[in-house]
């Protein structure tokens, strides 16, 4: 599944904006019964048109903000995370939350990529990194390996 419900709001403010995503969901998010948009507005809907594939390390430009992309599957196949260098933050979507990780109980999840997924994201990262997830509040990754059981038990 490939939840693509903001952007086209984004796309509303910023008519510039292209979307772009990992080659693994750009059919997922075409697809108005694979993309998620039945349970986000109550139908199915195709996505926005893909204007790019991402792949791991890629760089992408935002303005004047520079961001690396980073493959994180389990979630969901095709999970990308994007990280901002020099402000030690992370846009980690479905991936990890503030005491919690992403869903393995849905069509494609994966358990193993994720914990895969989750362990690389620690390695990579400092502890004082903020994550900044795709739902609820940020918190940083010290504060998830001390406080997030699920964390603590897939890094071990």
């Amino acid at each position: 599944m490939t939840n693509i419900g903001g952007a086209e709001a984004l796309q509303a403010v910023f008519p510039e904006a292209e979307v772009a995503c990992h080659a693994e969901c750009a059919s997922r998010a075409q697809n108005g019964r694979a993309n998620f948009s039945f349970f986000l507005i109550g139908r199915a809907k195709p996505g926005p048109p893909i204007a790019r594939l991402l792949r791991d390390g890629e760089r992408i430009m935002v303005g004047d903000i520079s961001l690396a992309a980073w493959e994180t599957p389990g979630h969901a196949p095709g999970h990308m995370i994007f990280s901002c260098e020099g402000a030690k933050s992370v846009f980690t979507g479905d991936l990890i939350f503030a005491g919690s990780i992403g869903r393995i109980d849905i069509p494609e999840a994966d358990a193993s990529l994720l914990a895969a997924s989750i362990r690389r994201l620690f390695a990579v990262f400092a502890p004082e990194t903020t994550i900044w997830p795709g739902h609820g509040p940020n918190s940083t990754l010290a504060t998830e390996a001390s406080t997030n059981s699920w964390v603590r038990e897939i890094a071990g």
